[in-house]
């Protein structure tokens, strides 16, 4: 079975019980990454310790801040301090079930600091853990997102930019999404479905969301979406539009 969790990660999982609880164990994905987990092998390191769960860890980027996850022969071994090499949790782990006798009782918690931090304190669970430096990205801002799509584009497109197959027009280093049209001038941008790029336009290094039309003007280093009621009042807006800087 496969979840995917908010309310904290382990809040997540809680309202989803009943569909996972019956599986001898479960995978668990961040939403705000992009990753290529190794399912397999972090299935049989967890099946072959007994461990409570399995997670996904690498050598953290240069300069990046990260709460260390230490390793040593194949478990880990602790989070924040412990005994073998310091890494960083990718955001991937297979779960065994058994991880529903030790959530907190509450819509909210963490499965790291309220599940995993505890078992291990008290040594009632073993955590083991894969390593892979593979592709990874963590999407949780803005220029995140745009970075991450364009290392996906240099790494996986042969062709200057992605189009969605309904939608038309041209772009430079760019990801197009269903129905869209582009017909002024895109570079190093994302567009969303259901979008309208007219000719006397500009967009540079912009996230453009579902069901944008942009008749004219020039943006950069902005996320320009659909303006909503919910969307803080100090937002610039701009006709039915509201443009965030990045």
């Amino acid at each position: 079975a496969a979840a995917v969790a908010s309310a904290g990660g382990g809040g997540g999982i809680r309202r989803v019980r009943p569909q996972l609880e019956g599986e001898e164990e479960f995978f668990l994905v961040n939403g705000d990454t992009i990753q290529f987990p190794r399912w397999d092998a972090l299935r049989a390191a967890r099946q072959t310790t007994d461990a409570l769960a399995a997670l996904t860890l690498r050598h953290p980027p240069e300069g990046d801040r990260f709460t260390p996850v230490y390793f040593d022969i194949d478990l880990v071994t602790g989070f924040g301090n412990g005994t073998g090499e310091a890494l960083m949790f990718a955001g991937s782990h297979v779960i065994s079930r058994r991880v529903f006798d030790h959530l907190p009782d509450r819509d909210f918690s963490g499965i790291v600091e309220h599940v995993y931090i505890p078992v291990l304190a008290d040594q009632r669970e073993r955590l083991a853990g894969i390593v892979d430096d593979g592709l990874w990205f963590d999407i949780g801002t803005p220029q995140r997102y745009l970075a991450a799509s364009s290392a996906l584009l240099d790494a996986h497109v042969r062709a200057d930019s992605l189009f969605h197959a309904t939608a038309s027009g041209q772009a430079a280093h760019s990801t197009v999404g269903a129905r869209s049209v582009i017909e002024g001038t895109v570079r190093d941008s994302i567009i969303w479905d259901d979008c309208h790029i007219g000719r006397g336009v500009q967009l540079e290094r912009c996230i453009v969301g579902h069901g944008v039309v942009l008749d004219e003007g020039s943006y950069s280093d902005a996320v320009i979406v659909r303006d909503d009621s919910r969307i803080p009042a100090e937002y610039e807006r701009v006709g039915d539009l509201v443009v965030r800087p990045n």
